[in-house]
């Protein structure tokens, strides 16, 4: 799963479609907007969202006026990060390591390389 769009979903319920380290995230944001569309990213501990991802599940969004947004992951880019707050979108994360798109690229690199060189 790159990412998954819920829309329409009650504050009351948005603790409920959320991965369980989230929820508490979720019940402190539910009281600021009736209705949420929630994007769901990977949300392991190594999961680190990109900002390209990020702006193909904007996209994606439905748009309209007095819409709450709420994207959650593990962590995000910082340039991620800056589309979503640009876009109006809470962030609910465990976690800001404060990886840029091109840290996080080139250490995925180094690793696969190291794990590369293991194997062969």
């Amino acid at each position: 799963m790159q990412f998954r769009i819920l829309t329409e979903i009650e504050s009351g319920s948005l603790d409920k479609v959320v991965p369980p380290a989230f929820r508490s995230f979720a019940r402190d944001i539910a009281k600021l907007s009736p209705r949420y569309t929630v994007i769901l990213f990977r949300h392991d501990i190594n999961d680190v969202v990109r900002s390209t991802l990020v702006r193909q599940a904007l996209k994606r969004i439905p748009t309209g006026e007095g819409r709450s947004v709420v994207a959650v992951a593990y962590d995000f880019t910082e340039e991620a990060r800056q589309y979503l707050h640009e876009a109006g979108v809470r962030i609910l994360s465990l976690r800001h390591q404060g990886w840029t798109d091109a840290s996080h690229e080139e250490i995925r690199v180094l690793i696969g390389a190291r794990v590369k060189g293991l194997r062969g």
